[in-house]
């Protein structure tokens, strides 16, 4: 389970507990608090210059985080929030690159919410290892993300649920017209032509946004096979994809001698 946005450190206590046996629940990876800028999307802390931000990077390190996340532009905001445009750009490559650079130094992954190409391209040029939602995909930010082995979580769910409950289920109406008429339509088919080219996809849905109860998988599962991608290729971005995605590859992902017993059996 990567937990890819916290408060307060709190999920690395629970992924302690849980690796201790103290409670029972899943391994999880975490990044705790995402590194954002001020007054940018989600939470987290809010460096200014890349100085700030490798002090920030280093200090997540410290406090134990498994990978560094970073919010490169802006989000949609559902719930009356003011200031959110998914279409800002909102770190600056100098920033990101010195984000990078902490991670490379002490071999942590870097994850990097991305919709715009520039946030993209800038991701890429950086040195994320995966990047979330990639929305603005087109074949000239596919094709950098491939020749960098770069992991993508395309994350339907969230924006699909907007569309389906609107502005009836609490939705701002602006959110919603944005979702409808500007993202779901590029996405969708951005996914499709990344795929055909040949982007590696890893499996996430943007648990906690709106509408994203943290166990609907089938529902991504359906909206990832409607934008084009087979079953079987489905079935391994939930396992070796992502699992190479986030890092434990050697431990979870395939059936062998050695790994995780943790199974999913399913009808053929």
């Amino acid at each position: 389970f990567r937990e890819c946005g916290g408060y307060n450190n709190e999920t690395l206590a629970m992924r302690d507990a849980f690796a201790q046996w103290k409670i029972p629940g899943p391994t999880m990876v975490c990044c705790a608090r995402p590194i954002r800028v001020v007054g940018g999307h989600f939470r987290g802390p809010t460096p200014t210059g890349p100085v700030e931000f490798r002090k920030v990077a280093r200090e997540l390190i410290a406090e134990g985080v498994d990978f560094l996340k970073v919010m490169v532009n802006g989000g949609l905001s559902g719930d009356g929030r003011e200031g959110e445009d998914p279409f800002a750009l909102e770190m600056r490559l100098d920033e990101l690159q010195a984000v990078c650079e902490v991670g490379h130094d002490r071999k942590v992954p870097v994850v990097a919410h991305c919709h715009t190409k520039e946030a993209i391209v800038n991701s890429v040029i950086a040195g994320v290892t995966t990047i979330e939602h990639a929305t603005f995909m087109d074949d000239e930010a596919a094709d950098m993300i491939i020749d960098k082995g770069i992991w993508v979580t395309p994350t339907f769910a969230c924006y699909e649920n907007i569309a389906k409950v609107g502005i009836e289920g609490g939705i701002l109406p602006e959110t919603v017209n944005v979702v409808k008429d500007v993202i779901l339509p590029v996405k969708r088919e951005n996914f499709k032509q990344a795929y055909k080219r040949g982007v590696k996809f890893s499996f996430g849905r943007d648990s906690g946004a709106f509408y994203c109860d943290h166990d609907d998988y089938p529902g991504e599962m359906k909206y990832m096979e409607n934008a084009g991608m087979s079953r079987f290729d489905i079935i391994k971005s939930c396992t070796e994809n992502s699992s190479k995605a986030i890092g434990v590859w050697k431990h979870a992902g395939s059936i062998e001698a050695g790994k995780w017993a943790d199974l999913v059996i399913l009808n053929k």
